[in-house]
């Protein structure tokens, strides 16, 4: 499936008719294919969940931020550079509570963000390593 095709007469993306999107969200009305965004993109910078996922299906590769809410052994990808905070109460698995003010985020400065970025672009362009995990 094409990200934006027509299907019997229809117009979809991502295989659904953007007539029904239109209808439901009103116009106008912006429609993309985020898997064909990330597909296209030389690197993805993101936090912990869907589109971290998406753009490793699609080959592109990412800096991700972790922070201490989960850590990278947990569900991150080894083609990534992967941010994470060992502070002593990560990982914490909490959505909004925190007792510490969010350190975890706060050591995870915007410089090491943006060598991570340059990093990856320095990076050849072929296929991402694939992870495999034995049980």
């Amino acid at each position: 499936m094409k990200p934006v095709e027509y299907v019997e007469r229809t117009l979809t993306c991502d295989g659904v008719a953007l007539a029904d999107v239109a209808a439901k969200a009103g116009t106008p009305c912006y429609v993309y294919s985020a898997a064909t965004i990330l597909a296209n993109c030389r690197v993805f910078v993101g936090n912990v969940g869907f589109l971290m996922h998406l753009a490793r299906a699609v080959e592109c590769r990412s800096v991700i931020v972790f922070g201490g809410r989960e850590a990278p052994w947990q569900s991150g990808y080894s083609g990534n550079i992967n941010l994470f905070s060992p502070v002593s109460c990560a990982p914490c698995w909490l959505w909004n509570k925190c007792d510490h003010d969010r350190i975890c985020m706060d050591v995870i400065t915007a410089e090491e963000v943006i060598d991570s970025v340059k990093l990856q672009l320095e990076m050849p362009a072929e296929n991402l390593p694939v992870d495999q995990t034995v049980i």
